[in-house]
């Protein structure tokens, strides 16, 4: 999977892929699944406890309320749709994100015709 960052502040938190990524993609899940973040269907307080968890893994001074208020800023108004885009980058790997130009396409098996 490699590398996955978070930005915060200004600041880029990097989630490494260690042994304790697994944990940290569980409690992610129980807090915000994919299902529903995939349709902005995670409540605003969900979503805040969801990024500060992985923001404070990789290393950031934050709490959850901080992530939560500024959510409502005018200027950071996209700020937890990129939140949501950066924890489905967690659980499914960046590559899932990738343009379909760029992955290969998958060949299709020909049916076999009986002959008459």
């Amino acid at each position: 999977m490699g590398n996955v960052v978070f930005k915060w502040r200004d600041q880029n938190y990097a989630v490494k892929e260690d042994a304790g990524i697994m944990r940290l993609i569980s409690d992610v899940w129980k807090i915000a699944p994919l299902e529903k973040l995939a349709n902005n269907q995670v409540e605003m307080p969900d979503l805040a406890a969801a990024y500060g968890l992985v923001l404070r893994y990789a290393g950031a001074d934050v709490d959850d309320v901080e992530i939560f208020r500024e959510f409502f800023k005018s200027e950071t108004a996209e700020h937890a749709v990129n939140c949501c885009t950066g924890l489905m980058v967690l659980m499914m790997g960046p590559e899932a994100l990738e343009e379909p130009a760029t992955k290969k396409p998958v060949k299709k098996a020909r049916k076999k015709t009986k002959k008459a």
